[in-house]
């Protein structure tokens, strides 16, 4: 997975010489995807200081994304979905451990994109801002 984004990330910057920077990254998983977002932070520290994991209720480290760099972590999830409660416990413990988390809900939705996702998205980024 960590190959094949690479790859589109080095197609994109070839496309459009100058135009694309690494600073900030966000680096974004939708469900098995979400799982694959913390991992390929560790590879490359510094790199994705933004993670932003959606309905997937992956095992996430405090201690392991402030060693890969990361800053703040958005987790959104499905109100109506299986991840929802392991998520709020990822939320609080992030957050009691010093490490800017937040979760976003996905009002009415179960495991697929609810309607005021771009609305999500935003205030995911209005809370990414702080932290740049």
């Amino acid at each position: 997975m960590d190959a094949d984004l690479e790859r589109s990330i080095a197609a994109v910057q070839a496309a459009h010489p100058g135009e694309i920077h690494r600073r900030d990254g966000v680096l974004t998983g939708w469900s098995r995807g979400g799982y694959a977002v913390a991992p390929v932070a560790a590879m490359h520290p510094n790199r994705w200081p933004f993670l932003v994991i959606i309905d997937a209720d992956a095992p996430l480290s405090a201690a392991r994304l402030r060693e890969a760099g990361v800053r703040a972590v958005a987790l959104v999830a499905a109100e109506r979905g299986t991840a929802l409660a392991g998520v709020t416990k990822s939320v609080q413990a992030l957050t009691e451990s010093g490490l800017a988390a937040r979760l976003f809900v996905m009002r009415g939705a179960y495991h697929q994109y609810s309607p005021d996702i771009e609305a999500i998205m935003t205030d995911v980024f209005a809370f990414f801002a702080p932290f740049k």
